[in-house]
């Protein structure tokens, strides 16, 4: 997650306070005031207690600090969508809380604790947006990355990652940002990230790429994501997640690549899909999707990629998709997909599909019976089982 701030940004978030500890905050033999509740035992479930990192124990933490955070803060992360539940403001267990502890005590910000409260929405979303990614480290066992980047460091956000003359697509591992002075990007693939997908994420209302796949990242795509209109690319190919693919996915207009690839989403894909007008590469194979191909894909005039292999798809092709001029590839093998293609693919005058990798379950040999009839397609294969969505 970098963000580039622009000359006429606000101030930066990456270095320390500026603070006076109030009187009641006496500091201890540990550094940490007398008012900040203790570390949690070690009898602590893993996934709830805090992470015990040296370079990120708080120290000489401000309780003004703290408080002006939350002031801040909590009516955003208690309203719509609401993540977060009041009690994890004062429960020291909540990685709510050891995020905004961290924050307070210096790390992560240098916006004056007097400014936060400023009427500045820039400003505001800045500080917001410095907690996610704090809170992302905190609750997906930061310590334990491959690289942490500068999750933990002093280093304003925006200056993570400038890359004001790069593409999204052209985006290096962390966090980074295009120009605008806000976070724009996280992409953090097979770096070792473990526990649920964070909804805090989606506080990143500027976010265009979002990469965390190959990572031991559980739970659901949280339906809030079609609250995030900049999404240009994501995937979370290769982790555990599951559940199905939210309708409000249609509400991502700018959207051009979706991976699920191997993850344990289900159910079917929903016709809103058909709503994304600039999407260019939708991979869903190895999945327990089921169900059949929602005529709403022959819609999607932009498609360039579509993979629905290894899935418990079922019934034929939707006549919609021959108007899908800009496919180069179309996989459908090991489904449940059967029928006749050749009139949706194979009718040029030389024989050949609109897709140049055609590939579907359409080998005449052996003991399973060919399930699709493509005459064109550069790849038959044989049926060779029942792929059932419940594997």
């Amino acid at each position: 997650m970098s963000a580039s701030a622009s000359a006429s940004a606000s101030p930066s978030l990456g270095t320390s306070f500026t603070t006076t500890p109030t009187p009641a905050a006496t500091a201890t033999t540990t550094g940490v005031p007398s008012w900040f509740p203790a570390t949690p035992s070690q009898s602590m479930s893993p996934s709830q207690a805090p992470h015990q990192a040296g370079a990120i124990a708080p120290s000489q933490v401000s309780r003004e600090a703290f408080d002006r955070l939350v002031t801040a803060l909590r009516p955003i992360l208690m309203g719509s969508p609401g993540f977060t539940e009041d009690s994890a403001f004062t429960d020291s267990s909540s990685f709510t809380h050891q995020t905004l502890r961290w924050m307070a005590d210096g790390r992560g910000t240098a916006v004056p604790m007097s400014e936060v409260l400023a009427e500045s929405e820039a400003e505001l979303q800045r500080v917001l947006e410095r907690y996610v990614l704090g809170y992302v480290y905190f609750s997906m066992d930061g310590p334990s990355w491959s690289r942490e980047f500068n999750f933990t460091s002093d280093t304003d956000a925006c200056d993570w990652n400038s890359r004001a003359d790069a593409s999204i697509e052209d985006t290096p591992t962390s966090a980074s940002s295009f120009g605008s002075g806000f976070v724009e990007a996280i992409s953090m693939p097979g770096n070792q990230l473990r526990g649920t997908f964070p909804p805090e994420i989606l506080y990143l209302k500027h976010l265009r790429r979002l990469d965390l796949s190959l990572n031991e990242i559980e739970g659901t795509i949280p339906t809030e994501i079609g609250q995030l209109p900049n999404l240009e690319h994501f995937s979370m190919q290769g982790t555990a997640i599951n559940g199905t693919i939210p309708t409000e996915v249609g509400l991502l207009p700018k959207l051009k690549h979706f991976d699920l690839t191997t993850t344990g989403i289900s159910g079917a894909i929903p016709t809103q899909i058909g709503k994304l007008g600039k999407l260019e590469a939708l991979y869903l194979h190895d999945t327990r999707l089921m169900g059949t191909i929602p005529t709403e894909v022959g819609l999607m005039a932009s498609l360039v990629y579509f993979h629905v292999y290894d899935t418990a798809i079922s019934g034929e092709v939707p006549t919609q998709m021959s108007a899908l001029v800009r496919l180069v590839e179309f996989e459908f093998q090991n489904t449940h997909i059967e029928g006749n293609v050749d009139p949706l693919f194979c009718s040029d005058a030389d024989g050949s599909a609109n897709p140049t990798n055609l590939r579907s379950d359409c080998q005449e040999a052996g003991v399973k019976p060919r399930r699709v009839i493509c005459s064109c397609c550069s790849t038959c294969d044989p049926h060779v089982r029942s792929y059932d969505a419940n594997e």
